[in-house]
């Protein structure tokens, strides 16, 4: 789909879905659509993970990450 615009001061409406969830992996996906008074004016996915942040932390420090 071409994203169009739409003129500043419209009235956005934003719908989204979840598609998917996957407890195993921790992971939400889902659709994203948005809308001004006349028409789709745009859409797309989004995906979320869930993270583990002492062990993001010591996979940085690993890598030479920040201290």
């Amino acid at each position: 789909m071409k994203d169009l615009t739409s003129v500043v001061g419209a009235e956005l409406t934003l719908e989204a879905t979840v598609q998917e969830h996957q407890t195993a992996k921790a992971m939400r996906s889902g659709g994203v659509e948005a809308h001004d008074d006349v028409e789709k004016i745009g859409e797309g996915t989004h995906e979320r993970f869930i993270v583990n942040k002492e062990r993001f932390e010591e996979k940085a420090k690993a890598k030479g990450g920040a201290k």
